[in-house]
C-alpha cells in the first residue's frame, strides 16, 4: 500500500509495525477503545503489531488502513473497510473507522484526516458512497463525521464491540461525492 497523504497539520501512510509502541501509548485507554468495534478494552504493543500485519495484508480498493502521524508521531489510526459481507455496505460504498489518542482530541484532527481519506477513497478508489456508524455515546463522533460533510442517517444496526463485550447501537452516517468534492 504505498498511499500517503499530506493534509495540512497530519501525514497518513501506511501503517508499519514499528508504529505499535506509539500507538499503543496513545490508544490503549478504555475511553478510547469502548467506542471501537473491533479493540480489547486492553491491548498490548505484540497485540497492535498483529493487527497492523493484518491491515498491511489489506488490498485496494476493498481496505485501507493509515497511521494517523501528528507533529511526528503515531497518534491514531484511521481507515476504509468493504463490510458487504455483513451487510454494512453496498458495492460502491466503503465503512469509514477511525481512533486517535486523547492528545490530538479537541482540535478537529479526526474531521481532518476524515475529509483526506474521504477524498481519497472518492478520488482513488472510485467509491461512490462513505459509510460511518457511531455508539449513542460517543457524539464526539458524530461531530466529526458533520464537519466533514456526513449526514446522520439514523439507528445503525447494533454491532459487537469488543471492548464493551456485547452488541450496542448507535448512529449511521453517510457521505456521498458530491458534499466533499466539487
Amino acid at each position: 500500500m504505498p498511499h500517503s497523504i499530506r493534509t495540512e497539520r497530519l501525514l497518513l501512510r501506511p501503517l508499519e509495525l514499528r508504529d505499535a509502541r506509539a500507538f499503543t501509548a496513545a490508544c490503549n485507554d478504555p475511553d478510547i477503545l469502548r467506542m471501537t468495534a473491533g479493540w480489547p478494552l486492553c491491548f498490548d504493543e505484540a497485540y497492535a503489531r498483529a493487527r497492523f500485519r493484518q491491515a498491511r495484508a489489506m488490498t485496494l480498493p476493498d481496505e485501507i488502513v493509515f497511521a494517523i502521524v501528528w507533529q511526528g508521531r503515531v497518534m491514531g489510526t484511521i481507515g476504509l473497510h468493504d463490510a458487504t459481507a455483513s451487510g454494512r455496505t453496498e458495492p460502491g460504498e466503503a465503512l469509514l473507522g477511525y481512533m486517535v489518542g486523547k492528545e490530538a482530541w479537541g482540535q478537529g484532527l479526526m474531521s481532518e484526516a476524515v475529509r483526506a481519506v474521504c477524498a481519497f477513497a472518492f478520488r482513488t478508489l472510485r467509491r461512490t458512497r462513505i459509510v460511518a456508524e457511531h455508539f449513542h455515546d460517543n457524539p464526539a463522533s458524530g461531530r466529526v463525521l458533520a464537519k466533514a460533510g456526513f449526514v446522520c442517517t439514523g439507528e445503525a444496526t447494533p454491532v459487537y464491540s469488543m471492548a464493551r463485550a456485547g452488541y450496542d447501537g448507535g448512529l449511521r452516517h453517510e457521505l456521498i461525492r458530491e458534499r466533499l468534492l466539487p
